[in-house]
């Protein structure tokens, strides 16, 4: 008897970096409260009490210490689900951007070379 073993590999073309970063998602032109978990040139994994319409185009704005400005994101929701944070039951979505703005990638590298306690509030 043979057993085949299946190796799984993760399809991600790029890491994704822990943020948790308070931000502001705006879809259909109004602004919601929101949280970055973690992120990557390509997108962003959020959470939130709003439910994004998958497929939507959504805008992110980031305001940290870390960049002398807001960092504007777009992108596309790509998928939508439940999850159990300390705040109760949120959404969970992932966001896929349409392009990655240099300051995205400054944000990434100094977010990096943080210690592990940085929240980025």
């Amino acid at each position: 008897m043979s057993v085949k073993i299946r190796v799984v590999q993760d399809q991600r073309t790029v890491s994704r970096v822990l943020a948790r970063m308070d931000c502001q998602c705006i879809i259909g032109g109004q602004s919601h409260d929101a949280q970055v978990i973690n992120l990557s040139l390509k997108g962003a994994y959020l959470s939130a009490k709003f439910h994004p319409p998958k497929s939507s185009d959504v805008e992110i704005a980031l305001k940290t210490s870390l960049l002398k400005k807001t960092l504007i994101l777009e992108g596309k929701v790509l998928r939508v689900g439940m999850g159990m944070s300390e705040n109760g039951n949120r959404y969970r979505f992932g966001v896929r951007f349409h392009y990655s703005p240099l300051e995205l990638t400054e944000l990434i590298n100094k977010l990096i070379s943080q210690p592990k306690s940085f929240s980025g509030f």
